[in-house]
């Protein structure tokens, strides 16, 4: 992500997008360990990161809501982007 990019976003959406490459990072990590990780090698890469933070973009624009949409957030990353690897 660029700095600028990263600096003009809500503080929100920036903790969101720091847990989102913490996830992706575990992705990756467990990949390591193969069996004991997964039953096969997933195809996790940077493409993955960067289009899950697109939608989050895309997702948070322009809502005024406080409340953040946490299971709507999750079912997107956990089931569609990275869940449809598996």
């Amino acid at each position: 992500f660029s700095k600028e990019d990263f600096e003009d976003r809500d503080a929100k959406v920036k903790a969101i997008l720091f847990a989102l490459c913490h996830f992706h990072s575990l992705m990756l990590e467990r990949k390591k360990f193969g069996p004991m990780g997964y039953n096969m090698k997933y195809p996790f890469s940077a493409g993955d990161l960067r289009d899950s933070a697109q939608v989050l973009y895309n997702y948070l624009e322009g809502s005024t809501s406080v409340k953040i949409p946490w299971d709507d957030l999750r079912y997107i990353f956990g089931e569609i982007m990275y869940g449809g690897h598996i």
